[in-house]
């Protein structure tokens, strides 16, 4: 995040996609700062203990759970299981990403289906940071470096409309906050 930052103050150029991420940058700068900042300060306290480590599926949003005939659950995109708290997969219920699963509705039957669970509210609350810093990273990629990121325009345009929907009211950012202010 900090290579853009730096990139960005010495003068990033190229053509109205580019120009128009570089304002939105610079309009949600601060927000932006304090993402980094407090998924580095949430990391710093969670290196403090151990953690509990359970197989996760590392990228369970609600594109990758299908609901088939009978009602029947599938979950599909492994092809990155990782050993994480299972706050890492749990941060999706709930956080914002996608869009997806913030009706107070969809979370309750969620959890009514996952069952009792004590959930590390200081790591769901990293979690939900470290994902909007990844996804913000991605997105500077596909915006800024197109020939690295082999990105066309309408992809190009795609990730400027990922990058503002993660800023809007409730949406990911705004969802972090909360889950932030709640364990400080």
């Amino acid at each position: 995040m900090r290579r853009y930052q730096r990139r960005f103050i010495n003068g990033t150029t190229g053509d109205g996609i580019v120009q128009r991420f570089l304002a939105f940058w610079e309009e949600h700068a601060e927000e932006i700062d304090t993402v980094v900042y407090r998924s580095e300060q949430l990391a710093s306290i969670l290196l403090e203990r151990p953690p509990r480590l359970v197989p996760c599926h590392s990228d369970i949003h609600a594109g990758n759970v299908l609901v088939g005939e009978g009602d029947r659950l599938s979950i599909v995109g492994w092809h990155a299981p990782i050993l994480a708290p299972k706050e890492r997969d749990l941060m999706f219920i709930g956080g914002g990403v996608g869009n997806a699963w913030n009706q107070s509705r969809q979370q309750a039957l969620f959890y009514e289906g996952y069952g009792a669970a004590d959930i590390d509210a200081v790591a769901l609350a990293y979690y939900r940071y470290e994902r909007i810093t990844r996804d913000v990273l991605e997105l500077c990629d596909r915006i800024l470096d197109s020939a690295k990121a082999n990105a066309s325009a309408e992809g190009r345009e795609e990730g400027m409309r990922l990058m503002q929907s993660l800023f809007v009211p409730n949406g990911a950012v705004a969802i972090a906050h909360q889950s932030y202010d709640a364990v400080t």
